[in-house]
């Protein structure tokens, strides 16, 4: 007997399903936490969404500071940090902020020497700086608390 062979045409369907008999790496221990209808049923019963607001707010003046000044420099401390041989990056393990920490702290000048981060002619040129007594301290600007917008403005 000859089978005769399928012939689908553009109105005909074939039904498709995908199984998985082992189990998943999902952890299901996680799924009324993520169920969009139980999220939306205690937001209409506490008005808040509780994964949104789990910090505290922080309010700080920050006018003074321009972000993309803050990102030019940190662009710029980064490219300087890569100009440095490799054995000097491995002293701080390639962490550019690990490198800036050793440089602002003064009791690292010897090992910056011998690193040759700093040259023997900026060593004799550089002046002791005059450390700040508590009289020449200056009081830190008032914290302002901004207010958050009215959801209706």
């Amino acid at each position: 007997m000859q089978k005769t062979p399928e012939v689908f045409t553009p109105n005909s369907t074939q039904r498709v399903s995908l199984t998985f008999p082992e189990k998943g790496r999902t952890k299901q221990s996680h799924k009324d936490e993520c169920n969009i209808n139980t999220i939306m049923e205690r937001f209409q019963r506490t008005g808040m969404i509780d994964f949104v607001n789990e910090h505290k707010p922080q309010y700080g003046d920050v006018s003074d500071i321009d972000f993309q000044g803050a990102l030019d420099d940190v662009r710029t401390a980064q490219a300087l940090f890569a100009g440095l041989p490799s054995s000097v990056r491995s002293r701080f393990n390639n962490d550019p902020g690990e490198y800036l920490n050793f440089a602002e702290d003064p009791t690292n000048r010897a090992e910056a020497l011998a690193l040759g981060l700093i040259s023997k002619d900026a060593q004799r040129q550089s002046a002791p700086k005059r450390t700040r007594r508590k009289a020449d301290s200056v009081e830190p600007k008032a914290k302002t608390k901004a207010v958050p917008a009215s959801p209706d403005s």
